[in-house]
């Protein structure tokens, strides 16, 4: 009787862990970061913002230059936007309005790759905005 029941009782653990193995399990996003950051002091026009899009969703605002500004910021500093995305390739549009009536003077755009754990960074430099 005791053989028995510990036959049952091993049939019944083997049977428990080969449907929990067999469970669907979702796989974990792979994820990296993107900064942005902007040097846009040399405009003179009052407060700058820069609203940032990533394939047309709005995703934060700009609104002081990383300093300093001979220096490229890591993912998560000061003064820049950082975001965690998941992998793959994205279009952005940056935004900048200006003064306190936030006039549209221009905007970037672009493509950028997310790679899984790694920091992409885009800078938005007044030299290279596309004028409305």
């Amino acid at each position: 009787m005791k053989t028995r029941t510990m036959n049952y009782i091993i049939l019944s653990l083997f049977f428990i862990m080969s449907t929990l193995q067999s469970c669907d399990k979702e796989p974990e996003t792979q994820t990296g970061e993107i900064v942005f950051w902007k040097f846009t002091d040399m405009l003179n026009c009052g407060p700058i913002e820069v609203k940032v899009s990533l394939n047309s969703n709005t995703i934060g605002t700009l609104n002081i230059d990383f300093q300093p500004y001979d220096s490229i910021p890591n993912c998560g500093a000061e003064n820049c936007l950082t975001v965690n995305k998941p992998i793959g390739e994205y279009n952005y549009k940056a935004e900048c309005y200006c003064g306190t009536n936030k006039n549209l003077i221009g905007y970037w755009t672009g493509t950028l790759n997310v790679k899984q754990d790694s920091c992409t960074k885009i800078f938005f430099d007044y030299n290279e905005i596309t004028k409305e």
